[in-house]
């Protein structure tokens, strides 16, 4: 079989459960049927049933806990005039204003190239950092205590995440479209990068600074073991000569000669 006929007969767009997935341009978005009843319901707002109010909640999968208590208690009130508190009405604006833009969310397949590297850790003293492109061939360290800035900085679950954050904000500028890999010996927050969400409040939280400050930068993580983290020694002192060499080589120790992640 020839190329171009192996080439027609891969399906380059699917539909699955409501997505529907381009695997040519590697992007998903809403089917328009859903971005249709959401536009839909958000006209009727001014008079919502409580019912209609949960319907479109629904399909922005959020979930209003005493609204539904009222009406597990009570099943009449389903199709009462709902009362929605301005705060919330704005909120569900600009989610119904992304669902309905419906433009199209890149999609990291496994083994996709990346565009950087950053090896963070965290200590009581303070967070480290290192930065390097895809190919090597640039470098940056960074190190910061935390003085008073960072309650709980004794703690890992607190200080690990943190570090990540202001690694972010030290090496890239909210505008910047990249794919990087963050390398860190914190596993409970490298799982929650690569899911998008995490059991932890305080992780969730940190993912939410990084989602919003940083909208089109796209992230993975990989754990390396304590021992072998180059950033370690940055996030434990001022740094000397000797501390930054030792923190470029180790870099080095860790991706091995060909730059590339395990």
């Amino acid at each position: 079989m020839k190329k171009t006929e192996i080439d027609d007969a891969v399906s380059t767009e699917a539909d699955f459960l409501g997505e529907i997935i381009n695997n040519g341009e590697k992007s998903v978005k809403c089917r328009q049927k859903i971005v249709d009843r959401v536009r839909e319901l958000w006209e009727l707002r001014g008079a919502w049933t409580n019912r209609q109010q949960v319907g479109l909640v629904a399909i922005l999968l959020w979930c209003s806990g005493p609204l539904g208590r009222k009406l597990q208690s009570d099943p009449s009130a389903w199709d009462h005039l709902a009362v929605i508190p301005p705060d919330v009405l704005s909120d569900l604006q600009l989610w119904v204003d992304a669902v309905t833009d419906n433009l199209p969310a890149h999609i990291d397949y496994p083994g996709e190239p990346i565009d950087a590297i950053m090896v963070t850790d965290a200590s009581q003293w303070g967070w480290g950092a290192i930065w390097l492109n895809a190919t090597g061939e640039s470098l940056q360290l960074a190190q910061m205590p935390w003085g008073s800035t960072l309650r709980g900085a004794d703690r890992s679950t607190v200080a690990e995440p943190e570090a990540v954050w202001r690694a972010l904000c030290r090496f890239f500028r909210p505008c910047d479209s990249v794919r990087v890999c963050i390398l860190s010996d914190h596993q409970p927050f490298v799982a929650a990068i690569n899911r998008g969400h995490s059991a932890a409040a305080g992780n969730n939280g940190v993912l939410a600074r990084i989602a919003d400050r940083f909208p089109r930068i796209s992230l993975r993580a990989v754990f390396i073991p304590g021992a072998t983290n180059p950033a370690d020694e940055l996030s434990r002192q001022r740094a000397t000569a000797n501390a930054l060499d030792r923190a470029r080589r180790g870099v080095w120790d860790v991706l091995g000669a060909t730059h590339r992640l395990p």
